[in-house]
């Protein structure tokens, strides 16, 4: 149960007072156990903490991780403008890497908050640099990662219904394949509009 999840993390976090590598462990391990309904604040708390033990072990990995999920738990509890400042921080941090890995959710996150701005243009941009760094990166499922980006605006972008009539065939293709990826949505819309 989530109760018994959170008492096994106090315990946990308790153990691990005062060392900082015990401390990112039962960290990280509290991001993933705290993924519930009401777990942002909470997953927002265990970020920051674990962003400090990790700059004071040096840890960069445990500390990328941790303002990832940051950026997250500021997404989750509404905090926009905050999560654009995180991931731009994030973005410092894992540029000297020229990890593709990490371009990926860079570009990714860009792409989802300029969903939430109405910024379609920049939707595009990233999900083309998403695609780019995930092919780089050796990630299967690159193509699909490009388009579930793309459709957050594709109903913005299309100017007429003409065209949006021309984008369903391409849409019921994504729904038959990949089912549950909101496409289903996208393509009730469309077929509304």
């Amino acid at each position: 149960t989530i109760e018994r999840r959170r008492s096994l993390l106090r315990e946990a976090a308790d153990c691990a007072a005062g060392d900082d590598d015990a401390a990112c462990a039962v960290g990280l391990a509290s991001l993933h156990a705290l993924w519930d309904p009401a777990g942002a604040p909470d997953r927002l708390n265990v970020a920051d903490e674990l962003i400090q033990a990790a700059r004071r072990l040096g840890d960069l990995d445990a500390e990328l991780q941790a303002r990832l999920a940051r950026v997250h738990a500021l997404v989750e509890v509404g905090r926009v403008d905050d999560a654009e400042l995180a991931l731009s921080s994030y973005a410092r941090l894992g540029a000297p890497l020229k990890r593709h890995d990490l371009a990926v959710f860079v570009a990714s996150r860009r792409a989802f908050l300029a969903s939430v701005r109405g910024r379609y243009d920049e939707i595009d941009r990233q999900s083309e640099l998403a695609r780019e760094h995930a092919i780089a990166a050796g990630m299967p499922d690159a193509d699909r990662l490009w388009m579930t980006l793309r459709v957050a605006g594709l109903r913005h972008r299309l100017e007429s219904a003409a065209a949006l009539v021309e984008g369903l065939p391409m849409l019921e293709a994504h729904v038959v394949e990949f089912p549950g990826h909101l496409f289903e949505a996208t393509l009730a819309g469309g077929y509304l509009e």
